[in-house]
């Protein structure tokens, strides 16, 4: 299959989808793309940030693991580890941060 299609669904239903579950789903099948594609990389912060479901965001946490030495990254994880409303998210984001190295 073209993975640019698959690509450009999976985000349209994670960026669009009242369905938690859905974009649940959308995430999953965006797992492949997250180490090589800047887009997705960016669609998985973005719903790490302001997803209203804690599945989400704990799923794109998740996510969020192989790529944490990003500065991006941890930027979102420190604002998450101070103020996700889901203590789970917080203690997690803590804990990556903790164990990226040091940036230059």
């Amino acid at each position: 299959p073209d993975d640019s299609r698959v690509r450009e669904a999976l985000m349209y239903a994670l960026q669009n989808d009242t369905n938690p579950g859905v974009r649940l789903k959308a995430l999953d099948g965006l797992s492949g793309f997250v180490r090589r594609d800047p887009v997705v990389r960016d669609g998985v912060l973005r719903a790490l940030i302001s997803d209203s479901n804690s599945g989400v965001r704990m799923q794109a946490l998740r996510l969020v693991e192989p790529m944490k030495a990003d500065s991006n990254v941890r930027s979102v994880l420190a604002k998450l580890a101070q103020a996700d409303q889901n203590l789970s998210i917080r203690s997690q984001a803590r804990t990556m941060l903790a164990q990226m190295p040091e940036m230059d």
